[in-house]
């Protein structure tokens, strides 16, 4: 149950990868760990046959439970796996150590009829050929959880490289919005401050001179009030066409 569980987590890490390559590379290890399992259930198998001294029908069908589990992850493999993914499956049948494993498998398979009781092997010889055949596809295994590590983390740093652009990215846009905006307020600033000061300084000195002006008879009969203006106060800049240089163009 322990280990089943444990292979259900790579097969459920493959359901929740994002990218797709990356889960069918996760469900092609989990069906090597998967058909890894059903090699070790036949090592099982096989030292109860021993110990029974007997291919009962019991140990038969369950020697084919396991068979049949292992076509099955095998057939997983092959619909989703990489070309390099399949050669490296294949090779563990090819291996001597392989080999000599499957030999003693077929043997164990051909026992038919009255031939049952002859077991041709003993426990320290399918013992060791289980191992060995077992080791091999922890091989592979290990070799395809190094490779995905590998591709989980460049995934891994492709995202943070693309959230670090995309958030320096928003950064930049919202630092030029202050600017902007921060220039903006520094010209209303400027304008509102160019009004200021000349209304101060038509209320305290430009007005009362020219009122002064105006009450000297010998100027009001030789200038105007425009022109009295004129000398008084200089009229104040117009920077822009907005709502602001309008207001400075009535005030002028």
């Amino acid at each position: 149950k322990l280990i089943d569980d444990l292979i259900v987590v790579r097969e459920t890490s493959a359901q929740l990868a994002s990218d797709p390559e990356l889960g069918d590379h996760l469900r092609v290890v989990a069906a090597v760990a998967r058909a890894k399992e059903y090699v070790s259930q036949q090592r099982d198998v096989g030292h109860r046959v021993i110990e029974e001294g007997d291919f009962t029908i019991g140990l038969r069908r369950d020697f084919l439970t396991t068979q049949t589990g292992y076509d099955l992850a095998g057939e997983e493999l092959q619909a989703i796996g990489t070309d390099a993914e399949i050669q490296a499956f294949q090779r563990i049948n090819s291996d001597p150590a392989g080999r000599a494993a499957t030999n003693l498998t077929v043997q164990l398979d051909s026992l038919q009829g009255q031939n049952t009781r002859n077991i041709p092997f003993n426990s320290q010889s399918w013992e060791e050929a289980m191992i060995g055949y077992n080791n091999l596809f922890r091989v592979v295994e290990q070799q395809m959880d190094a490779d995905i590590v590998v591709q989980a983390t460049d995934i891994r740093n492709d995202v943070n490289r693309r959230v670090f652009i995309e958030t320096s990215v928003l950064l930049g846009m919202l630092l030029l919005a202050i600017l902007f905006a921060w220039l903006v307020a520094r010209s209303m600033a400027r304008s509102l401050r160019e009004l200021r000061q000349g209304a101060l300084s038509v209320a305290q000195f430009g007005l009362p001179h020219a009122v002064n002006r105006l009450r000297d008879p010998s100027l009001s009969s030789s200038l105007t009030p425009a022109q009295v203006a004129d000398q008084v106060a200089e009229p104040l800049p117009v920077r822009s066409r907005d709502e602001f240089g309008q207001v400075t163009e009535a005030f002028n």
